[in-house]
């Protein structure tokens, strides 16, 4: 397939664009000539991107749409007007056929257990991460994906497994107080085949769900974490749970603890 990327700058949109030229396909797209930390990424994986220009549009291409591009863009003016197929960023991902997704959700530390979760993979996991990291194997069961809350744009997945680190009231944009945060964690939670949830954090726990896990460091968890020693360079940690009793090393920071916990 063919895809050309709108906003092919943006952390997530650098990511996909990496992750389907990793399935094999043909990417490129356009931004701002601005020049950008993911400039380098897109180089380095030989996807071309080009300034906005209407002379871009043509007939053979899928098109995605970044989440921050507006109505008025000239690009996206010209693939309305020529009635192209176009997906934005977040659709497009919820229509991935080919991968089982796990989502990673949260107030904070999505990009890290993302990153944690490729990492520990070691390459066996897909990924779309929002430091505009993107990688896959066509072979790979599973795609691990940074979901944002954000105007609800993670109501777009159907995930396997969902996870859900924390939640704030954040997004004061979108979100009027913390109810409305919790209902669309609450939808995210609904639409996720599995969700595995910071047992520790009293707005997560407060989800619902019949296939429901969760981690922390309180004996109620399904999950739970020891720190066995402490040092300036982090900690001793020990999980032990249902098909896990692990001993390894984290970074310091108790937010660190958390999100590789969720990880593993």
């Amino acid at each position: 397939m063919k895809y050309y990327l709108v906003g092919i700058k943006g952390t997530g949109m650098c990511a996909l664009a990496n992750y389907l030229k990793c399935e094999g396909h043909i990417v490129l797209g356009s931004d701002k000539k601005d020049i950008y930390f993911t400039d380098e990424l897109l180089f380095k994986n030989n996807i071309p991107f080009y300034e906005y220009n209407i002379n871009n549009i043509k007939d053979d291409y899928i098109y995605i749409i970044g989440l921050s591009i507006s109505d008025n863009n000239i690009e996206f003016e010209e693939i309305k007007h020529k009635k192209y197929q176009y997906y934005y960023y977040n659709e497009f991902i919820g229509n991935i056929k080919n991968k089982e997704l796990l989502c990673i959700s949260g107030t904070h530390g999505k990009t890290t257990t993302t990153s944690f979760i490729y990492q520990l993979a070691n390459n066996n996991v897909s990924a779309i991460i929002g430091d505009g990291t993107g990688y896959s194997n066509i072979n790979n069961k599973y795609l691990a994906v940074e979901s944002c809350e954000y105007q609800n744009h993670f109501l777009k997945y159907f995930p396997k497994l969902g996870i859900i680190l924390n939640m704030e009231l954040d997004h004061p944009d979108f979100f009027s107080n913390i109810k409305d945060v919790i209902k669309s964690f609450q939808n995210f939670a609904n639409n996720s085949e599995i969700v595995l949830i910071n047992g520790d954090d009293k707005n997560s726990k407060k989800i619902k769900h019949k296939n429901k896990y969760t981690f922390g460091f309180k004996k109620h968890n399904d999950y739970i974490i020891k720190i066995l020693n402490e040092s300036k360079d982090g900690y001793e940690i020990n999980i032990v749970g249902k098909n896990v009793n692990l001993t390894t090393f984290s970074k310091p920071g108790i937010h660190n603890i958390y999100n590789l916990s969720a990880a593993i």
